[in-house]
């Protein structure tokens, strides 16, 4: 909280806003580089481990439900540039102005 405090500003003046999300999506990319595992799917007899990290967050839509946009590559991204991407497809989503592929393997 206090590093978001501190940089918040900053964010803002760059084009992100820097949530609370930003950081969990952080976190959950880079534990995903230390167990690997948690990023699979299990199939009948393998489990199929994914290179990429791509992570979905919710967006609230009001009273049109919720909605799941994709941060595609989220373990090569920094925090500002997760808070970007994810300031961007808030933006898009709430607009309805995402695209099929934005919504699809997370």
């Amino acid at each position: 909280a206090a590093h978001r405090a501190k940089h918040k500003d900053a964010y803002v003046k760059v084009g992100a806003q820097l949530t609370f999300s930003a950081y969990i999506v952080r976190a959950a990319a880079e534990a995903m580089k230390v167990s690997p595992n948690v990023n699979a799917r299990w199939h009948d007899d393998f489990l199929e481990v994914y290179e990429e990290a791509n992570i979905g967050v919710g967006v609230a839509l009001g009273d049109k439900g919720l909605i799941v946009p994709v941060i595609r590559g989220a373990q090569k991204l920094s925090l500002l540039e997760t808070a970007r991407r994810m300031t961007d497809l808030t933006d898009r989503a709430r607009k309805n102005a995402l695209k099929p592929a934005d919504v699809q393997g997370g």
